[in-house]
């Protein structure tokens, strides 16, 4: 039994929402892992994101609707469970979000939070991290709203502001963890792929003033990781009660 399901495995909810669904990775954690749910409803407001969401998870009682997380059309008190996974640092009005994901949320409801964290990372989860980075930079020069990850510690904060019960908090997906299931070969391939990502990311971007400052960035990090190896960041899950 891993860590996430030792702790989702104890609870049979009603209603769950997920806030920055993306292509729904954290709906395939609760559908895994969850004792038991009613209806999921996963919600973000990029329409390919979606699309593919749809596309990965096609059960009736799961749900992708193109809604913005500061002003939800959802009644309080209106949903057994609220999770926000590895989108924190996307949002620039986090506490805003955060103050309307616990609006819909039931008394005794839970909220979830799932985030990758920068700091006490191992060499080979460092290159995620960094390429994270470099990603954020890219974000942030095409004018898209993309934070460099919190620590650890900076996570645990933003939880407690909530005003919750911090009821559980694990780390999970440990370089120890990935040890066990990803092979060198399976780690080239990662980085083979993302470092064509990024290249025509960044071909794109030719007219830039800072599309050498790119190139030359991204070289140095693929110099770096093809010896060092690719592993993802660990991720911090904090389950939090309402009162």
């Amino acid at each position: 039994m891993n860590r996430i399901n030792q702790i989702l495995g104890k609870y049979s909810v009603g209603r769950v929402l997920d806030l920055g669904c993306g292509r729904g990775p954290f709906i395939s954690i609760l559908k895994e892992n969850l004792k038991g749910y009613k209806e999921i409803i996963g919600i973000d407001t990029n329409e390919e994101m979606l699309k593919i969401a749809k596309e990965n998870h096609t059960e009736e009682n799961i749900k992708f609707l193109n809604i913005d997380g500061n002003s939800m059309d959802f009644e309080d008190n209106s949903f057994d469970v609220v999770c926000i996974s590895n989108s924190l640092h996307h949002v620039p009005n986090q506490r805003e979000i955060l103050d309307e994901m616990n609006r819909v949320l039931k008394p005794k409801g839970l909220f979830i939070i799932q985030e990758m964290f920068c700091d006490n990372q191992s060499k080979k989860q460092l290159s995620h991290v960094k390429l994270h980075h470099l990603n954020a930079e890219i974000d942030i020069i095409e004018g898209r709203y993309h934070n460099k990850t919190y620590k650890k510690q900076e996570i645990v904060d933003i939880a407690k502001d909530l005003g919750l019960q911090i009821i559980e908090m694990t780390e999970h997906n440990t370089h120890k963890e990935q040890e066990k299931r990803v092979s060198p070969k399976e780690e080239r391939e990662t980085l083979d792929s993302i470092f064509n990502n990024f290249s025509e990311k960044i071909e794109t971007m030719k007219e830039h003033s800072k599309y050498q400052y790119l190139i030359d960035s991204l070289n140095k990090i693929k110099d770096d990781q093809y010896d060092v190896g690719f592993f993802t960041a660990t991720e911090l899950l904090i389950v939090c009660r309402k009162e």
